[in-house]
């Protein structure tokens, strides 16, 4: 019986054992469903009949449960109705250490490895991820939206944590009518706008305090109805007036395209995506091109998790060996989030982030040990991905809020715990200068 990840490598042995095929491994091309049943695509008459009748037996007999059956298992170029939905398909992507390539039918999750829909944003935008919740990502955003508005910054902030939404509470005593979900939904419609987005924005209290200010887009607002089926649409893709796709990511440019041209727009949008390997996170990440600020607490679950994230990632379009300038890569920023005071502890999460990165994302010299023109970075290099910006555990945050004049912090326990965070993560937004209070 083969399993799941069986599958793949025992379809690429069985065809190496033809010549024909071996030779001209880079021309083929596997499909696989979303049970995990794998169709393999060869150009027209690379075997002849009866050599495709013997292999296609083959590989039937071999996948077992993974074979979609011996008369599908095996197609040519001229048995696709749509070429181009296999050979132009933005998920074919080449196998890692094998030349063949691979398109992987996804029912979610599908978009983490596809390029960004745009090559810039309007405007300087950071998104914050977490593999796992309860790592203190809202709160850091939100303690960073505060240090900007003190040093005079328009703020921005966006809750795309739809399932579990937090940050504005962080932020807002009083919700605005409509929320990020109302603009993802009426898009679908072609009927977001100015004038909802202007019904989606509330200006935060901190702003009584600070010489800039913070405005929010929340995931719903007091006027919103049916959340949960609206939460069911988001994913929906649908057409513009111009026929264009209208994605997940697609909406989103379009928002902030919206939010530049207004008066006084933000300088900067900071969005808390949500925690986990899901479409929401594929879309701050990967199909957009935000500063990403990986939020990672110190523990075995979160460096496995992030295993599994980045071993995907290797087959990223946007990631390539040598790390040039457009590589996903560079916009990745670890952040060692509570870390102890002890410089023991700081050192400990670098390492295991060192680790994460060399063995799933970093280049690797390849199979017949070439390094030309590999990207390398030393364990302690603080100008590395991997190397994490820490946030520290302050005591004295604890069950503080943010809003409440009897709880809210002093700002110099807030800058005790997230001041180094505020003072990096801004110096890395392209385009976007700190200023000091």
């Amino acid at each position: 019986m083969v399993r799941f990840d069986e599958a793949v490598p025992a379809v690429l042995g069985l065809m190496k054992k033809i010549p024909t095929l071996h030779a001209r491994m880079r021309e083929v091309c596997l499909v696989r469903d979303m049970a995990g049943a794998i169709t393999v695509i060869l150009p027209d008459q690379l075997l002849d009949r009866k050599e495709v009748e013997r292999l296609a037996k083959r590989l039937h007999t071999c996948l077992g449960g993974y074979s979609p059956g011996q008369g599908r298992i095996l197609l040519e170029h001229s048995d696709l109705i749509d070429k181009a939905d296999i050979l132009d398909s933005p998920q074919r992507l080449q196998i890692a250490d094998e030349e063949a390539f691979l398109i992987d039918r996804l029912l979610t999750n599908q978009e983490w490895l596809v390029k960004p829909v745009v090559e810039n944003l309007p405007l300087p935008t950071a998104a914050a991820f977490s593999i796992k919740g309860g790592v203190g990502r809202s709160t850091a955003l939100a303690a960073w939206a505060w240090g900007l508005a003190r040093q005079g910054r328009r703020v921005l902030v966006v809750d795309l944590d739809l399932e579990a939404p937090g940050i504005a509470s962080l932020l807002l005593d009083e919700l605005p009518g409509f929320g990020l979900v109302d603009w993802l939904v009426e898009s679908l419609a072609n009927q977001a706008d100015a004038a909802l987005l202007d019904d989606m924005l509330r200006e935060s209290p901190l702003n009584q305090e600070c010489t800039g200010g913070i405005q929010v887009i929340p995931a719903y607002g007091n006027k919103t109805l049916d959340y949960v089926a609206k939460l069911g649409r988001i994913h929906v893709s649908a057409m513009d007036g111009k026929g264009e796709s209208l994605g997940l990511a697609e909406r989103l440019v379009a928002l902030l395209q919206t939010v530049a041209i207004r008066h006084a727009s933000p300088e900067v949008v900071l969005l808390d995506a949500r925690a986990g390997l899901h479409d929401i996170g594929a879309a701050a990440l990967s199909q957009l091109p935000t500063e990403v600020f990986l939020f990672a607490r110190d523990d075995q679950q979160t460096w496995e998790a992030y295993g599994h994230l980045f071993q995907h990632l290797q087959r990223s379009r946007c990631v390539e060996w040598g790390m040039r300038k457009k590589d996903l890569r560079w916009r990745f920023n670890m952040v060692a989030a509570q870390t102890g005071g002890s410089e023991s502890d700081y050192k400990r999460a670098i390492s295991k982030s060192y680790k994460v990165w060399s063995d799933y994302l970093y280049d690797a010299p390849s199979q017949d040990g070439t390094t030309l023109n590999m990207q390398e970075f030393q364990e302690f290099e603080e100008h590395a991905p991997h190397f994490p910006i820490p946030i520290y555990l302050e005591t004295l945050l604890a069950k503080k809020n943010f809003l409440d004049p009897a709880q809210k912090p002093p700002w110099e326990v807030v800058e005790r715990a997230f001041g180094r965070f505020i003072t990096e993560a801004t110096s890395r937004l392209p385009g976007f200068q700190e200023k000091s209070d």
